[in-house]
């Protein structure tokens, strides 16, 4: 996968548009994350996973591995607590590279993490969830751990602390879309990967709604997002790439880079607007990003959302013991 975006300092931010939660004791959804053409999977060992589960969950992992073997990207969620010592020593016996640290209130939840690696002998790569008034509060010094990848919103946690209203499908709150945009700037003055979308990854019914969610915060520098069924998966790769229009200018404003660069110029004139050395980064950054897969184009084409009702509800509370993934 290319990389497509800087923070601070130049750091490359990696490519990752669509990210596809799968529970890690089911054989038959791993197989399905094989086929889904997510730029990753992300092996569930938390909250898709009954208690009872666990167990199997973790033992799991070397063949699940083996089954997304032609995935570019495989991430495991490990749980929070009690159980994270199990769940390192079992993606350390499987050979996992990244792990996904949930729950994320502050830098103890982080020594923690390491602490337990260092006596496992264990260093993967680290992205992590903030799913709390207190951890978004302390984002700045979360961040600041060196070597962490990506940084995601738990948005349903979040609404659940500051919400006392039912679940609104069509609207989110001004205070998420607050804690949205400090989790950006967080994310990019530390050379990290924001992750989420404006609105919740367990939309199911309704196409247009989620895949507005992921283009508004496509706009706010999000770089991709969770989600938790292979039919959402196309149109986060379509929302979180630049458009056609935008990879025209990009090219344009690099050829006129060229020609005024021979000239001796700094700045340069396209579309009747003045550019210079900002504007052509913006310009490379953009060109840089992977152009959605021509057979995933159009999530026109695919079977709705709603269509795959049965399979897409064996992840929701109401259908089964498999809680939400996020």
């Amino acid at each position: 996968m290319s990389d497509y975006a800087h923070g601070a300092g130049g750091v490359a931010l990696p490519s990752r548009r669509a990210l596809l939660f799968v529970p890690a004791h089911r054989e038959r959804y791993v197989a399905g994350a094989a086929r889904a053409g997510a730029d990753g999977a992300v092996l569930d060992l938390e909250d898709s996973v009954p208690e009872s589960e666990k167990p199997a969950a973790r033992a799991a992992l070397p063949a699940d591995l083996a089954a997304l073997a032609g995935v570019s990207l495989v991430i495991v969620r490990v749980n929070a607590g009690d159980d994270l010592e199990a769940d390192l020593t079992a993606c350390r016996d499987a050979g996992v590279t990244e792990v996904l640290l949930p729950k994320v209130d502050d830098t103890r939840d982080i020594a923690t993490f390491d602490a337990l690696c260092e006596r496992l002998g264990y260093r993967p790569d680290l992205s992590v969830l903030v799913e709390s008034s207190k951890g978004q509060r302390h984002l700045d010094d979360i961040l600041a751990r060196p070597g962490i990848t990506t940084v995601a919103l738990g948005v349903e946690d979040l609404r659940a602390e500051i919400e006392l209203h039912a679940p609104r499908r069509t609207q989110t709150s001004s205070t998420i879309v607050a804690a949205m945009g400090d989790l950006v700037l967080a994310a990019f003055a530390h050379g990290v990967t924001p992750l989420g979308i404006a609105g919740s990854i367990a939309e199911l019914r309704d196409e247009e709604l989620f895949a507005r969610g992921a283009r508004a915060a496509f706009a706010m520098g999000m770089r991709g997002s969770y989600c938790i069924h292979p039919r959402q998966v196309p149109h986060l790769l379509r929302e979180f790439s630049p458009s056609p229009a935008d990879r025209d200018w990009a090219r344009r404003v690099l050829a006129a880079g060229e020609e005024a660069a021979r000239a001796g110029r700094g700045a340069f004139v396209v579309d009747n607007a003045m550019v210079d050395a900002p504007l052509v980064d913006r310009a490379r950054r953009i060109l840089a990003v992977p152009a959605t897969r021509p057979d995933l184009a159009n999530p026109a084409d695919a079977t709705p959302l709603a269509s795959a009702a049965t399979d897409a509800l064996s992840l929701a509370p109401a259908a089964t013991s498999e809680r939400n993934p996020l």
